[in-house]
């Protein structure tokens, strides 16, 4: 059947329309052709939305590393709403537009009690912060992603999750500390080198061996005098001053050694929480010094460290 027939101005010529099958034939076409349009549209806009949540994620990330950089501590999480990134001027800083992930949704932001405490997806490497977005479908996949007692979390569904790693701006704040720490050392041995600390006595400079703290003196003065100045700490790993007015109890070398020069008592721990170890005389690297366990907490291994 004909939906177009009709005479041209000349005389002879007609001019054919299209068929009704031609018609329909091209609105399928053009109906493929802006479902596919619709398609890509939603694709390239889902690409987009999960490049901005990833973008979001790893900014998250880099303030909270800045944060706990500048403070040996990390930023707890927002409590409205509750575990949510924390953006104020006094923690990570954000504007506010990084609550919310690429769909819209707040994400989820977990800090652990330890800088070490999370595992992610399997990995050895363990984290200190986890941050979750729900993914598109705006509903959170993960198991237990806000267990309170959970603390391995396995990618699940179209959720995105990072984990915030301190492990280098914990070590650098470790090396600073100990550089510290062995200043004062060093200030420490200089009071009784080269310097007869026992003339009353008939003492003699640098005497060989250590005279233990004879009572005369808390922390060792007096009737001390160890040779080269340096054996006085080397025997204080356990050091007891006794308790009262006026005197200082410690514990350990570096528990004396800041009390002694007022020092803040971060410097007391290392950044994963483990006291300072004072000397080993089987390494050399050791000897005379304070190190850290580093992130495993266990002497002798590759991690250890010293200034």
């Amino acid at each position: 059947m004909k939906i177009v027939e009709k005479l041209s101005m000349n005389p002879g010529v007609r001019i054919r329309g299209f068929t009704l099958v031609e018609l329909l034939l091209a609105l399928g076409i053009a109906g493929i052709i802006a479902a596919f349009a619709i398609s890509i549209s939603s694709s390239i806009s889902g690409l987009s939305k999960q490049a901005m949540t990833k973008a979001r994620m790893e900014t998250i990330a880099a303030k909270a590393r800045q944060y706990y950089r500048s403070h040996k501590t990390q930023v707890t999480a927002a409590t409205t709403p509750a575990a949510s990134v924390p953006v104020t001027s006094t923690a990570l800083n954000l504007e506010s537009k990084y609550r919310l992930d690429g769909w819209g949704r707040f994400f989820y932001y977990r800090v652990s009690p330890s800088i070490s405490g999370f595992k992610v997806n399997g990995s050895s490497a363990r984290v200190g912060v986890i941050i979750i977005s729900s993914g598109p479908d705006q509903g959170f996949d993960i198991e237990g992603y806000n267990d309170p007692t959970k603390n391995e979390f396995i990618i699940k569904g179209d959720d995105l999750i990072i984990g915030v790693n301190f492990n280098q701006e914990a070590t650098e704040i470790t090396l600073e500390e100990l550089q510290v720490l062995q200043s004062k050392v060093e200030a420490f041995d200089a009071q009784f080198e080269g310097i007869n600390n026992n003339p009353l006595a008939g003492g003699d400079v640098d005497e060989d061996g250590c005279v233990a703290d004879s009572g005369t003196g808390c922390p060792p003065t007096g009737n001390n005098d160890p040779n080269c100045g340096r054996a006085t700490l080397d025997n204080i790993i356990a050091y007891d001053c006794g308790s009262g007015p006026g005197v200082a109890e410690t514990s350990s070398a570096v528990a004396f050694i800041v009390d002694r020069y007022s020092l803040s008592t971060f410097y007391l721990t290392d950044s994963w929480g483990n006291p300072y170890q004072w000397s080993d005389p089987a390494d050399p690297l050791k000897h005379h010094k304070f190190w850290s366990l580093g992130p495993d907490g266990v002497g002798g291994t590759a991690d250890d460290i010293v200034f």
